[in-house]
């Protein structure tokens, strides 16, 4: 008896072994930067209101507005390229820790196969990026979901960790390990901000009265499914479709997603058509690229979408809302990251100096080989009213500083090993060097150099530099201001 005990059990514990193995290194292996992870930080059951869809979300709406203009709590729930069938699994997945009045769903779902992205290179972005959300049942049915009705079909295995990620055993580190997916807290909840606008981009000139077309079949069996959704979960839902240049059958397609909102009682806010020119959206300065609204083209469609929620709701109170010292905190970010492009779009040294004066709150880290004497000398005349004396200082051998635009001052001569402000650092091998993440920001030691971190971003935020010739240059460390700069 003993003996077949032990027959029976040799395979169990093998193969729950592996198992175990497998789901570890399927954990360690997995992609960290999900969409969603700021999302995961929330606390329960503290959004009014659910924004649901592609980068068409993440460009063209602002939850701060939202909850400046109408007292809502939103969060922007997407990835990217999301086909509508993802759509309905993010707000399944939504829904498990979030109860909103309102999901505001983004319907550029509904054209897969007919825009000007074909559905394989949707479809590619999609798998790449919509499915690092927890692993759950959830999980498992949208892989089994995208690969029967996506018309790039994937093979299954090539949704899971594992297989998809095994080279990153070459790089391992201890954060693969420590990673915590719920405490990536994003302060602009989801928005993507962009300043940039578009070169000649205008609106398309198409008859707007074309017979409606029939979205791709998948696309209308999951919008249907989510309607269905959202009215088990008494969720009011509102469809949008946020501008970006689109062709005819598109508009057929438009057409079909008005008459099936009139079908079923539901509001669609098309800013590509009408709507759009209500709020006075302008593709020539209100687009960053053909597909994605820019700061100035969300704020219209944000600060239109607050409205409406407002006149629904009329009597939210921020007060009463279990999200407001976090709203409020988020929207204080979101004020600085507008403060910051004012920082970083500067041409001159003077006014990029008098920008970081004016508002304060920033860090500023100078170094300089020794070649800039009086140009440094002058910066520091600026930036400080402190009691010392410039003329003093002795510039042998080059010269570092840092220097705290809220009232703190450190000036020193050579490595400062201590100090040590959001991962900024000079070099203890060369003071004149100043490193970020343990690597320089700029190698050549010619040029005076300037880091920007801001206190209230709590990340690095720019470069700026002075060549041999005397000229100021600036960059931003990250194309995207909304989020912690990483190596």
């Amino acid at each position: 008896m003993k003996i077949k005990i032990k027959k029976i059990l040799k395979p169990i514990i093998f193969t729950s072994i592996i198992l175990v193995l497998l789901s570890a290194s399927s954990y360690i292996l997995r992609d960290k930067e999900s969409t969603l992870n700021g999302f995961y930080s929330e606390p329960d059951n503290s959004k009014d209101v659910l924004i649901v869809g592609s980068s068409h979300v993440n460009n063209g709406v602002i939850p701060s507005i939202i909850w400046a203009d109408a007292n809502m709590s939103a969060y922007n729930v997407y990835s990217w390229s999301q086909p509508m069938w993802i759509s309905y699994h993010y707000i399944v997945e939504a829904l498990k820790t979030q109860t909103p009045k309102v999901i505001i769903l983004e319907s550029y779902g509904m054209v897969y196969g007919h825009s000007h992205a074909v559905p394989e290179e949707i479809d590619k972005v999609s798998y790449a990026n919509s499915f690092n959300i927890k692993p759950s049942l959830n999980f498992l049915k949208m892989i089994k979901t995208s690969e029967d009705v996506g018309i790039d079909i994937r093979k299954y295995e090539e949704f899971l960790n594992l297989p998809r990620y095994h080279s990153r055993w070459k790089n391992f580190d201890l954060d693969m390990v420590t990673y915590n997916q719920n405490d990536q807290k994003d302060y602009l909840r989801g928005y993507g901000i962009v300043f940039n606008t578009g070169e000649k981009l205008s609106k398309p000139q198409l008859d707007e009265t074309v017979i409606p077309f029939e979205p791709y079949e998948f696309s209308v069996e999951y919008l249907e499914k989510i309607v269905k959704l959202c009215e088990k979960n008494d969720v009011e839902l509102i469809l949008t479709m946020t501008p970006y240049i689109y062709n005819e059958t598109e508009v057929g397609i438009f057409n079909w997603i008005d008459e099936f909102a009139d079908n079923n009682d539901l509001t669609f806010l098309n800013y590509c058509l009408d709507d759009g020119d209500r709020i006075g959206f302008d593709y020539t300065t209100d687009l960053q690229d053909m597909s994605h609204a820019n700061f100035y083209g969300a704020r219209k469609i944000s600060e239109d979408l607050a409205q409406i929620l407002k006149n629904k709701y009329p009597n939210e109170i921020k007060e009463s809302n279990a999200d407001f010292e976090n709203a409020e905190y988020d929207a204080e970010k979101y004020k600085r990251v507008l403060i910051a492009n004012d920082v970083l779009t500067q041409t001159t040294i003077d006014g990029y100096l008098s920008e970081i004066i004016k508002v304060g709150g920033y860090t500023v880290f100078i170094a300089d080989s020794g070649k800039n004497e009086d140009i440094t000398k002058e910066i520091l005349n600026k930036l400080n009213s402190i009691n010392f004396d410039i003329e003093d200082l002795d510039y042998t051998d080059g010269y570092n500083a840092i220097i705290n635009l809220e009232g703190e001052n450190y000036l020193n001569q050579y490595a400062i090993s201590d100090e040590k402000i959001g991962d900024i650092l000079f070099s203890e091998i060369n003071p004149t060097s100043i490193m970020l993440n343990g690597e320089e920001v700029m190698k050549d030691n010619e040029t005076l150099k300037i880091v920007i971190y801001d206190n209230i971003l709590e990340k690095p935020l720019s470069l700026g530099y002075i060549n041999e010739n005397g000229e100021f240059k600036n960059r931003e460390f990250t194309s995207d201001i909304a989020y912690l700069y990483k190596k």
